[in-house]
């Protein structure tokens, strides 16, 4: 068989095997398993924030965000931070999509003053997490 026949041959026969692999979609998790799985990841994380183990926390975040900040950039910022997070409570988590959930919580915070002489503020707030199914595991989304 001519090269120059075969080609269009072979074209056809590797656009037909990709239709087919497009066509067949993943088993899509249950819903609930997605949602439970995000809402302990998203405790988890928070626990490490709240308890300074930010070397351990880097380990929730996406591996694209991982693989352009050093996991000690990471932590000095979180140390250097003004903000001093006192607590998070879990309130709820919702999935937009098959890879992507969004957790909520209610976060209590102390701002301490970057000037001398200047007070800490007590601040309370309501955050959305976004986390993202990456090859098969639920990442946080640092913003």
């Amino acid at each position: 068989m001519n090269i120059m026949k075969a080609i269009p041959v072979l074209l056809m026969l590797v656009a037909g095997l990709l239709l087919t692999a497009c066509s067949q979609q993943p088993a899509k998790p249950a819903a609930g398993s997605a949602e439970k799985i995000v809402e302990q990841r998203a405790k988890q994380r928070w626990e490490l924030i709240l308890q300074k183990q930010y070397m351990d926390a880097y380990q929730y975040l996406t591996p694209g965000y991982r693989a352009t900040t050093p996991i000690d950039i990471y932590s000095v910022s979180l140390r250097k931070s003004p903000v001093r997070w006192q607590s998070a409570t879990f309130r709820s988590v919702q999935c937009q999509s098959e890879s992507l959930c969004i957790a909520t919580f209610d976060i209590d915070a102390k701002v301490v003053g970057q000037l001398r002489g200047a007070d800490s503020m007590a601040v309370s707030s309501q955050v959305q997490d976004e986390w993202l199914l990456v090859d098969g595991q639920w990442y946080y989304v640092k913003p």
